[in-house]
């Protein structure tokens, strides 16, 4: 049996344990203490988990697949507003609102298109739920392959792609009122996709336009534009963040993650390591505003196995563990926030009938919109982890290796890949502790520290994920019940399995 514990008190302390159940003998013991909440240690107040959610609910293939308003608001609406997300990056297209490459007069503009209405039904959503919204153009408009039809302009220089963008946000956040638009960033991937088709420097022209068209049409203060979207190639990113950190207010990049077991091999990097490094860069390459601006984990997700719709293990409970493992190290950097691919299973494009995107935390409608393991454990993250909430160093104590979290790499290249803690205090006055052991073959002895500044007032709540209860609750996002309690004291010791 595997299983995910989560202890807590909603007005208190939570704590999310994710743990691999084993018959095997223990790690050796390890100490973690909380320390005081420190938004200078973390480089920011914490932003929130989330998802990306793209607006093709209402779409045509879409809707011709049966989807309706009542699921929208009986089970899309109702789940989202549970998690308690915090953010969600949505894709949008020029081609969507522009449909000619003229876009210098107002009327050419289209704002009443199936895709821009099925947009405004998610912003209106994110707009009534406090949900912050990173909007990605993903860039097509300059696709030199016309994928999908959204190609307009022949080069990602052309300066009327950078004006129709920027009329794109005035139409949105000024005309609309869609204030919960608060992140701009264009290209998914650049380097895969602007990038390997232009270059580095024309995308760096193409980022400089975009900056002047939404000066000159009064955005620009208005939402702050980040880069670069990378897909994991490592030398794209700092090289934006060298050139680009007089123009941009933030960062974001993507990277799949592996299994614990893979890690451990040395076949790939710690999740401190590649989480944190990207707020490194910002330093070392001079941005005199290194400890302000937000760094995002934009994408997060396993590995692809099968294909870029469905992984091979999307509905297995080790999917589960791998996704509050990732979140649980993100916690422990100066990373300001992560966003899962993706919110829900959806169809993807308007032709052909539509590619169905099964990486969701629940199944299309086909599948009853039931959810998937990695739904429950990432909602406990989501609702327990909120916007606004304070990281808290961590001092991690192994006997043999002594550090505190995120002064200190904590990466010897042994057991810290496997096991992971976090402490942070949220925006209602509670603490949340999550930790995880992602060790396939061993238990852990865990002594849980509290300062004098964290120490629980109540008793700490205990809820369970377990593999069989999926069958009973597959339509539970968040669990709701207890199934024991741990009282209140300045330290807690328990074994992690």
């Amino acid at each position: 049996m595997k299983q995910v514990t989560a202890m807590g008190m909603i007005r208190a302390v939570v704590v999310a344990v994710a743990g691999v159940t084993t018959m095997a003998a223990g790690l050796p013991a390890v100490t973690f203490t909380i320390q005081a909440p420190s938004s200078s240690a973390f480089c920011g107040v914490w932003q929130g988990f989330g998802a990306e959610w793209d607006p093709w609910f209402f779409s045509g293939v879409n809707q011709a697949s049966g989807l309706t308003q009542s699921d929208w608001d009986t089970v899309i609406a109702p789940r989202v507003q549970q998690i308690g997300v915090s953010m969600a990056r949505v894709w949008i297209q020029l081609r969507w609102c522009l449909p000619v490459q003229d876009s210098s007069n107002d009327a050419n503009y289209t704002w009443n298109t199936t895709m821009m209405q099925s947009l405004y039904k998610y912003l209106d959503f994110c707009q009534a739920n406090n949900i912050h919204v990173l909007l990605t153009d993903w860039g097509w408009a300059v696709h030199p392959e016309n994928a999908d039809g959204m190609r307009l302009y022949t080069s990602c220089t052309d300066t009327r792609y950078a004006t129709g963008m920027a009329r794109y946000i005035k139409e949105l956040v000024i005309n609309r009122g869609y204030t919960c638009i608060k992140y701009f960033d264009i290209g998914n991937e650049p380097d895969n996709e602007i990038i390997a088709w232009y270059g580095m420097a024309n995308y760096q022209t193409m980022y400089r336009n975009i900056h002047a068209a939404m000066q000159t049409a009064g955005v620009r203060n208005l939402v702050k534009l980040i880069a670069p979207e990378t897909g994991g190639v490592w030398d794209t990113t700092r090289t934006v963040i060298r050139d680009l950190k007089d123009i941009l207010d933030g960062y974001c990049s993507h990277i799949q993650f592996d299994y614990p077991e893979n890690r451990a091999s040395g076949n790939y990097w710690s999740y401190w390591r590649t989480s944190d490094m990207v707020r490194g860069w910002v330093q070392q390459e001079g941005d005199v505003q290194w400890a302000t601006k937000p760094v995002f984990r934009s994408e997060m997700n396993m590995a692809v196995c099968n294909s870029t719709f469905f992984h091979c293990k999307m509905d297995t409970y080790d999917y589960a563990i791998a996704i509050a493992d990732y979140c649980t190290a993100l916690l422990m950097t100066r990373t300001n926030a992560g966003l899962a691919w993706c919110m829900h299973d959806i169809k993807y494009f308007e032709t052909s009938g539509g590619s169905l995107m099964e990486y969701g935390m629940w199944r299309y409608k086909d599948r009853g919109w039931t959810v998937r393991p990695w739904g429950q454990s990432f909602a406990l993250l989501n609702k327990y982890a909120p916007r606004g909430s304070i990281q808290c160093p961590v001092n991690i104590n192994t006997g043999t290796r002594n550090v505190t979290i995120p002064t200190q790499d904590p990466d010897d290249g042994t057991n810290f890949n496997l096991f992971h803690c976090a402490g942070l205090r949220r925006p209602d006055g509670g603490m949340t502790v999550f930790i995880t052991n992602a060790n396939r073959t061993n238990t852990l002895p865990v002594t849980l520290n509290f300062s004098s500044a964290t120490v629980p007032a109540r008793q700490l709540l205990k809820y369970q994920i377990e593999p069989g209860s999926y069958g009973t609750s597959s339509h539970t996002v968040l669990l709701v019940s207890t199934v024991g309690v741990v009282a209140p004291a300045a330290s807690v010791t328990f074994t992690m399995p």
